[in-house]
């Protein structure tokens, strides 16, 4: 650990921060969330309050135990990967929560989110905490995190209220209700607007297949930065393995007529290119030509 982290250097404090942000939205929607469905999920679906707590009661009890595990996964990996997949788990659980139509699956669901809870709420955040900083620093580290996430039902609670009431519970919880709040709120759709990679010619017909293909996928209209010159090949497989291996075998001889080209351009005596690198190409050629090391 470096002594800038260790005195709180910037991208530590940047850290913390980002804890912050993801932990009062993690708590707001896993933890506050649950209350606030309570009711109106109850009163759809004809279950009782009591064993719709009772399910909350044993993710919690699935939450402490996997904590441990979780923790001694992270004393010896990188934290960033177990809260992103998490993360994607917890979003893709509170979709699942808008479709279900059974206690059974209700009860299976949230047993499922109370391990993934333990991946995104406090015990793995302050456990990245406890690596970026010295002792000096960590009191506040962690103090900074858990004040900022304080609020989350302060924020949470009236906001999941109000769209219950104006969207209902499934869609307050579900992607139809992002989407009519999108068109609510006439949120702006933004998306590149060059392509800095294809020529013209595969632009244009790019952008022609894909609306053919998906008439409701958002139009982007590129831009190619690069002017004309591209080549276009239409070709036909008869499964999606065999299109698959095609493209992995084009894009393999491509790479391999580069790197010939550069080693050719190596012997001919170019500048600052010789030895070791010439060396370095020629292994670099025949490790994509054999797929392997």
């Amino acid at each position: 650990m470096s002594a800038g982290v260790t005195a709180g250097g910037r991208r530590a404090w940047g850290i913390v921060a980002t804890l912050a942000v993801t932990e009062t939205v993690s708590w707001g929607v896993l933890y506050y969330g649950f209350s606030v469905f309570l009711r109106p999920v109850s009163e759809a679906l004809g279950w009782s309050r009591g064993s719709m707590s009772a399910a909350f009661s044993v993710a919690l009890l699935l939450q402490g135990a996997t904590a441990v595990l979780v923790g001694r996964w992270l004393d010896r990996h990188s934290p960033r990967l177990l809260m992103t997949v998490g993360s994607c788990l917890a979003t893709v659980g509170v979709v699942l929560w808008s479709q279900v139509n059974t206690f059974a699956a209700f009860a299976v669901l949230w047993a499922a989110q109370g391990v993934v809870m333990a991946t995104v709420l406090y015990e793995p955040a302050f456990i990245v905490v406890t690596k970026w900083f010295s002792a000096v620093d960590r009191r506040r580290a962690l103090t900074a995190v858990t004040l900022v996430a304080g609020f989350a039902s302060t924020i949470f609670l009236p906001l999941e209220n109000a769209l219950i009431e104006r969207y209902g519970w499934r869609s307050a919880l579900g992607y139809e209700g992002l989407t009519r709040f999108a068109e609510d709120a006439k949120a702006k759709t933004i998306v590149l607007a060059e392509n800095f990679r294809s020529r013209e010619e595969v632009v244009a017909h790019a952008t022609k297949l894909i609306a053919h293909n998906d008439p409701e996928r958002i139009p982007k209209n590129q831009r190619p930065t690069r002017g004309p010159g591209g080549v276009l090949a239409y070709v036909s497989f008869g499964s999606l393995s065999d299109e698959c291996e095609a493209v992995a075998r084009e894009v393999t001889e491509e790479e391999y007529r580069r790197l010939r080209g550069r080693e050719e351009g190596w012997r001919g005596g170019g500048p600052g290119w010789g030895g070791r690198g010439r060396r370095r190409g020629r292994r670099r050629v025949r490790w994509i030509a054999g797929g392997g090391g």
